[in-house]
């Protein structure tokens, strides 16, 4: 069943630098971490909201995700950054 969209937005957060990901032993950035299945945790999380039926706004700062979002994302991205 698909959000209310008129009240509900999936936020991602990926504007942290992933301080405490790796004081815990993380490599990288954790948005950009590999699932078993392949995907990127920023890429499944994007889809998991849009696959919900929910607008989706991804604040970023520390690190590029561009590269890990969809085609349209990136474009978006590149659009607001460029």
């Amino acid at each position: 069943m698909a959000a209310d969209q008129s009240s509900s937005c999936a936020v991602i957060l990926a504007a942290g630098g992933g301080s405490r990901w790796k004081a815990a032993g993380g490599v990288g950035h954790k948005l950009l971490a590999v699932l078993p299945d392949g995907r990127v945790v920023v890429s499944a999380s994007i889809r998991a909201a849009i696959d919900g039926g929910l607008p989706v706004c991804v604040v970023t700062g520390a690190v590029d995700i561009a590269r890990a979002l969809p085609e349209g994302g990136r474009a978006l991205c590149e659009r607001l950054h460029g």
